[in-house]
């Protein structure tokens, strides 16, 4: 897995091939995405957001294209696709 360093941590970054979510502890909507996406990478930013939440959803926007602001973050191919909702869109689009 690609990363960049993030306040002296690697910051891991979406694959290009399948789902990839950014997801947080107690996030009920990362839970149901977690369940329902195939073959996902999910990766937990929890000690991330404890160094600097607001500067973290500043570079994850950079990397989406979008501003960011709600859990869970998902990617498809490397590509930004939204939330939970979205990504559940996206995949009833893909059967």
């Amino acid at each position: 897995m690609i990363s960049i360093e993030f306040n002296k941590m690697n910051f891991p970054l979406p694959i290009d091939k399948g789902y990839f979510m950014y997801s947080k502890s107690n996030c009920k909507f990362c839970i149901f995405a977690k369940e329902q996406l195939p073959n996902l990478t999910s990766v937990n930013i929890d000690e991330f957001i404890k160094t600097n939440k607001s500067k973290l959803l500043d570079k994850i926007s950079t990397i989406a294209l979008v501003e960011i602001t709600t859990f869970p973050i998902v990617f498809y191919n490397g590509i930004y696709i939204g939330g939970f909702t979205e990504s559940k869109e996206h995949l009833s689009m893909m059967e």
